[in-house]
């Protein structure tokens, strides 16, 4: 399994929690969102070396 489809399925996990505390926690959805976009960043940079 690549580091791509395992952070496809971490995404949808978190999008289906965040859709379902969406309003109760919106602090942590912040903390959630963060992360999500720290891993992002992370796996283009990974993609971007991987194609070097």
């Amino acid at each position: 399994m690549s580091y791509f489809e395992m952070l496809s399925i971490v995404l949808i996990i978190l999008g289906i929690e965040l859709k379902i505390d969406e309003v109760k926690n919106w602090q942590k959805n912040i903390m959630y969102t963060k992360v999500i976009f720290t891993i992002c960043i992370l796996a283009c940079n990974d993609q971007a070396f991987a194609v070097q």
